[in-house]
Parts: C-alpha cells; sequence; structure tokens
C-alpha cells in the first residue's frame, strides 16, 4: 500500500513539472512592427479636413422683352436665377418693339405678321371676307367654295356667290334671261321665264 501512494506521489509531481514547464511569460515575446517602426517613436496624428459643398442655385433660361407682351426674343437670352424685368420664359417674339405682335396673337388684317407664324394675313384673320371661286372671271363665285381672305387670290377672287354654271361667263345671276336657249342664263331656277329677250 505504501508503494502505490508514493508512486501515485511521483507520478503527481512529473505532472505537475510538465505542466509548470508550458507556462508562457509575457517577457519571453516581443511586439514587431514593420516600416521600422520603433517602440520609442511619436506616432503623428493627421488631421482629418471636412468639406462642405456649397450648393450653386440652377439659373433658368429668360429671352429679353423689351415691349413686355410675354414673349422674348429667341436669339437674346440669358441664364438668370430669378426673374428679371424686360425678361421673359417664352421667346418666338419676331417684332419685340411692338407688344400687339406675340406667338399666339389673332392674326388680323392688317399687313402684319400678327402671331409670328410668318405669314402675313393669313386666311381667317380678323376683318377677312369670304371669297368664292369663280373660274369663269364672270364676278360671281359658287355657293360653297370660298375662304374668308385679307385680300382675294385666284380663284378666290369675288365676294358675290350664286353662281349656277362657273364654267360659262355667260351665266350668272343678274343675267338678261335668253328666250329659246333652254338655259338658266340669269341662276333664279327658271329656264325662260317671263321677260326673256
Amino acid at each position: 500500500m505504501k508503494k502505490i501512494i508514493f508512486l501515485f506521489f511521483i507520478v503527481c509531481l512529473v505532472i505537475f513539472s510538465v505542466l509548470n514547464s508550458c507556462k508562457c511569460k509575457t517577457s519571453d515575446y516581443a511586439l514587431t512592427i514593420s516600416n521600422n517602426f520603433s517602440p520609442t517613436s511619436t506616432a503623428t496624428l493627421i488631421p482629418t479636413y471636412t468639406s462642405t459643398i456649397t450648393s450653386t442655385p440652377t439659373c433658368v433660361i429668360y429671352y429679353k422683352d423689351l415691349d413686355g407682351d410675354g414673349y422674348g426674343v429667341t436669339n437674346d437670352w440669358s441664364c438668370l436665377s430669378s426673374p428679371q424685368p424686360l425678361y421673359s420664359l417664352l421667346n418666338g417674339d419676331c417684332n419685340d418693339m411692338d407688344p400687339q405682335i406675340y406667338p399666339g396673337k389673332q392674326e388680323a388684317c392688317n399687313n402684319k405678321d400678327d402671331n409670328c407664324n410668318m405669314i402675313v394675313d393669313e386666311e381667317n384673320a380678323i376683318g377677312c371676307n369670304n371669297y368664292y371661286i369663280d373660274l369663269d372671271s364672270d364676278g360671281y363665285g359658287g355657293n360653297s367654295l370660298s375662304k374668308c381672305l385679307c385680300s382675294p387670290y385666284f380663284p378666290y377672287i369675288t365676294i358675290q356667290d350664286g353662281d349656277c354654271n362657273d364654267n360659262n361667263a355667260q351665266i350668272h345671276p343678274g343675267k338678261q334671261e335668253i328666250c329659246s336657249n333652254g338655259i338658266d342664263d340669269n341662276c333664279n331656277g327658271q329656264i325662260d321665264e317671263i321677260g326673256c329677250q
């Protein structure tokens, strides 16, 4: 029994010695830093800068509008941050010295291009007259073919309608009825009526 206890004691001493030899000491290790950094070196702090971005106001295209009609000249513009006198957001004015001339203006019979569409005194302008097609140039046109114009142009050349045969200049309203020709000479809907000659 004493021998067993003795052997147990010897085994315990061996185990204790092995465990004690494996303890790590902090003095056995050294901190290695690359780039030749020395433990005695002084660290230099690099300041961090915060950049502030200032937003520049976006400009808007405005057109020079000298006559104040709300429309400016297309090729005379400036990029502005806010509205300015004598400038407009709209363009296309063909006469910036006349406030009665601008895009969208109702055209009138006045020898001007009121609405800046490059047409002077166009069809259906204010003050126009109905002109009828008068192919035979007898001063009378048909009842349906007409245009409202400031001035006539062929074949819309007469303001008188009622011609019942626009291919014969001898037939039109007011013409003397001719007897026995089988034609309604005066376009009254009758042929060779009383009073014919």
